[in-house]
């Protein structure tokens, strides 16, 4: 019965939301997640953090009438340059995929119930760390001028024009201190230098639903340039949100822009085939060494004992040698040599070791004889 409970309440935690869930997989692991955070933030501000020391622990949890909500990443880490002070910067990071007017509310909400977690706690001693908390609402919008009111007042009267007489009580009430930003409103040439590889994801995430031959060549040339293992890596994880998003580009569209664009490719340097690990690549290869080798058998054979027996053993002994060997050696290689380069990949960037077989659809038996030969 306990641990019934304890299933239900973890799958009532967990987001139906595929936009939601590529955000939190891939900005969970710290390389993009920086790369997100210096897009973010100014260079002055940046340059305050010290990433190095970044840490990514449990999202602020509010309860209420819905049940439970959590915010997408919690963030913390230390500021430089404070006189005489060690300043811990907390940054709730919410990610939205269409307009919520309510966002910054529910991000408030965020920010206080972190506050009343940390006034429960003991008061701070001398010399203690001051923690300070910043709410960043990421937005991927159709409109790119969206931007949410930032105080009390013009929330509540919205586009309305707010009465005069309130003029004097508007001095009076408290800003929002939350920052909103738009993943759609940097220019390129500021998300690809700031970004590094991050921004193929920011990329596509903003322009999913207005995604066009020409972005789509963009993606497919900036995820080529990048080194073969995350290339294939960041590639996976894109095919695969594009096809689980409720709308926007799919797996074929890639394709077909890859085919048109260039087509003079050899087929197995094409994008969408090669984003299988390998796997179609490997078994192609292995077919065309069986055909081979089955020929030269049979050529063999046929010298030997005439033409005839030699059709009949190197058919058969091509037939068997080439799809036994051919297959087996092939995709065993191939398989094991792609998965060997993601894990690499995905332990060198910190994902836990649970997620990266539930990516790669490996038991932990399985990742630890992996390790084992990147070892040696």
């Amino acid at each position: 019965m306990v641990k019934r409970k304890r299933a239900a309440k973890r799958a009532r935690r967990r987001s139906h939301n595929p936009h939601d869930e590529f955000f939190k997989m891939v900005f969970k692991q710290k390389k993009y997640l920086i790369g997100l955070l210096r897009l973010v933030f100014s260079e002055a501000a940046f340059a305050m953090f010290v990433v190095d020391k970044l840490v990514i622990r449990d999202s602020v949890l509010i309860k209420g009438p819905g049940g439970e909500l959590r915010t997408d990443i919690m963030v913390q880490l230390p500021l430089w340059g404070i006189t005489n002070r060690i300043v811990i910067l907390s940054i709730i990071l919410e990610h939205k995929s269409y307009k919520d007017r309510d966002a910054v509310l529910q991000a408030m909400e965020y920010y206080v119930a972190e506050c009343k977690a940390r006034s429960k706690r003991r008061t701070r001693q001398p010399g203690e760390p001051y923690e300070l908390i910043i709410p960043v609402i990421l937005l991927c919008c159709e409109d790119k001028d969206y931007e949410p009111p930032q105080d009390y007042l013009s929330w509540e009267f919205g586009s309305e024009e707010i009465p005069p007489e309130l003029a004097a009580l508007a001095d009076d009430l408290p800003v929002m201190r939350c920052k909103v930003f738009n993943l759609r409103k940097p220019p390129l040439s500021e998300l690809w230098t700031k970004a590094g590889s991050s921004a193929i994801i920011i990329y596509v995430m903003a322009e999913l639903w207005g995604m066009d031959e020409d972005k789509i060549a963009l993606i497919i040339e900036k995820i080529e340039g990048l080194e073969r293992g995350e290339g294939q890596f960041l590639g996976n994880m894109l095919m695969d949100y594009c096809d689980a998003a409720d709308r926007g580009v799919r797996r074929q569209d890639f394709d077909r822009v890859d085919r048109k664009r260039w087509p003079h490719k050899r087929e197995e340097e094409r994008f969408v085939p090669t984003m299988y690990f390998g796997l179609e690549r490997a078994e192609r290869r292995g077919l065309q060494k069986g055909e081979q080798l089955g020929l030269q058998k049979g050529i063999e054979q046929g010298i030997e004992k005439g033409i005839e027996k030699g059709e009949q053993l190197g058919l058969r002994k091509g037939e068997q040698l080439g799809l036994r060997k051919g297959e087996q050696l092939g995709l065993q290689k191939g398989v094991e040599q792609k998965q060997m380069e993601a894990a690499q990949l995905m332990l060198s960037d910190g994902m836990p070791e649970d997620q990266v077989c539930k990516f790669l659809k490996l038991t932990k038996k399985e990742l630890t004889a992996i390790k084992r030969k990147l070892k040696n």
